[in-house]
């Protein structure tokens, strides 16, 4: 997820392409995965 260039791209320039990444429940679980894991901060 942190090396995808999509991802990275919609995060930086796309609020609302971020959002949509978010609502996929399979990103959603792989996001929630490394912030357990103390990889990702909120």
């Amino acid at each position: 997820i942190l090396r995808d260039p999509v991802m990275q791209n919609d995060f930086q320039t796309d609020p609302m392409g971020a959002q949509r990444h978010l609502q996929n429940p399979g990103i959603t679980a792989k996001i929630e995965k490394l912030i357990a894991a103390g990889v990702l901060q909120t």
